[in-house]
């Protein structure tokens, strides 16, 4: 069974649409390029010069973002504020992930066939932590693995 594990310190980067140039091209804003950098960085060292993998996946994130400073004590104790359910959307939160580990940890997000997602808050420091593995048979939780057909 192959499984990784890392964080990726920092407070957590969201997708974002594409910019556009004065002379009409898209662009991919500087924010983002540096977060995904750093994904790739701590991706290649949990990968320990493995290739990338090309069999079902199942990925784990959960995302800690910082507790605004601005939240009185009352909201920080308050249990109902421990998730995020507010900007950003989880899905951009993903999507970032998915294409900067795509070709490092897997040859293409489409390998990613079990998913799971959280957006929580800390009083700590901001951080992702991912978790990627093999899909096996142990794994499947609703459904039965396909069977090979015979024709």
């Amino acid at each position: 069974m192959f499984v990784i594990k890392f964080k990726v310190m920092g407070q957590p980067v969201s997708w974002d649409r594409a910019g556009l140039s004065a002379t009409g091209e898209f662009f991919t804003k500087p924010r983002q390029k540096r977060y995904m950098a750093i994904i790739r960085r701590v991706a290649r060292q949990a990968m320990e010069r493995r290739r990338p993998w090309r069999f079902p996946l199942e990925l784990s994130i959960i995302a800690y973002y910082r507790i605004p400073k601005s939240w009185s004590v009352k909201q920080r104790a308050d249990p109902s504020n421990v998730y995020m359910f507010n900007a950003p959307d989880i899905d951009n939160m993903l999507k970032i992930f998915m294409d900067a580990l795509s070709g490092i940890v897997f040859n293409d997000d489409d390998l990613i066939v079990c998913l799971h997602a959280c957006q929580r808050r800390t009083n700590g420091r901001p951080h992702v932590e991912i978790e990627i593995s093999q899909m096996g048979e142990s794994k499947w939780p609703f459904i039965k693995p396909p069977q090979p057909t015979m024709v």
